[in-house]
């Protein structure tokens, strides 16, 4: 099921016309929501953080790179809705480039800790 993107950015309109795609605090939870729907997660032993990616008979280690490319791919593959109009699937990868919307911080703990 493709998901909404305006889930995931914000279109910004300048004083000038101008467009603009940014995310705020809330698409970022919900990219790290959409993370979490996948199944990757964050676990903490020893003071070392661990993320992995559970399925149903396993965990799998995986980095938070592997992270932003599920991510890419997503928007790569366009597997979304609602994209609004004077924008295309590159706008939204250059803003993912741009941005780095995906990063270790305290709302992916929030949102991945198992």
């Amino acid at each position: 099921m493709k998901k909404n993107i305006l889930e995931f950015i914000t279109v910004i309109k300048h004083k000038n016309g101008e467009l603009k795609i940014t995310h705020n605090l809330e698409n970022e939870a919900n990219i790290y929501k959409l993370l979490r729907e996948w199944g990757f997660r964050k676990s903490t032993f020893k003071g070392k953080k661990n993320y992995f990616k559970e399925t149903i008979d396993q965990k799998t280690p995986v980095s938070i790179i592997q992270m932003r490319d599920a991510f890419w791919d997503f928007l790569e593959n366009e597997e979304f809705i609602n994209l609004p109009e004077g924008f295309s699937k590159n706008d939204l990868l250059n803003w993912f480039l741009e941005k780095n919307s995906t990063r270790e911080n305290t709302l992916l703990a929030h949102y991945l800790q198992d």
